[in-house]
């Protein structure tokens, strides 16, 4: 269990959690299990902090605030951490207006371009606030009819 536990880490870093559910069915007990993490733990093999920093560092040009927060709690990552991880995250409107630039080419100019542009920002996990204030005065202020159009 152990030499499978450094086959995994030397891949890549995981969460306490992540390598925790890699190896449940190769331990004997969970104590045992338990016993080997928090070994890795002590030795700086098996860091939470560094997990966190690599997601977010990997994955932020692509990603809103939100939806790195959801995979890194989903990944048994505490808040505390996340919060330190995030700490060194590009301004998330940086981030948003550079994805934009890659996807589009231009300002939505009617209600419908707004709709997909802002779409595609809101499921990249940017909040609906943010893609407001990014599109700026492009944002449709009312529901235009079909004969406004």
């Amino acid at each position: 269990m152990r030499q499978r536990a450094m086959n995994l880490l030397g891949r890549r870093e995981h969460s306490r959690a992540e390598l925790k559910s890699k190896l449940k069915f190769r331990a004997q007990s969970e104590d045992e299990l338990e016993a080997l993490l928090d070994e890795l733990v002590a030795k700086d093999l098996l860091s939470d902090l560094r997990y966190a920093k690599m997601i977010v560092s990997t994955r932020a040009e692509r990603y809103g605030d939100a939806h790195l927060r959801s995979n890194l709690r989903l990944s048994g990552i505490s808040s505390e951490i996340i919060e330190q991880a995030m700490s060194e995250c590009e301004n998330e409107s940086v981030r948003l207006m550079t994805l934009w630039k890659a996807k589009f080419s231009e300002m939505p100019t009617n209600e419908k371009d707004f709709l997909q542009q802002s779409r595609f920002l809101m499921q990249r996990g940017f909040t609906s606030s943010l893609v407001r204030e990014s599109l700026g005065p492009h944002f449709p202020k009312k529901r235009m009819g079909p004969d406004e159009a």
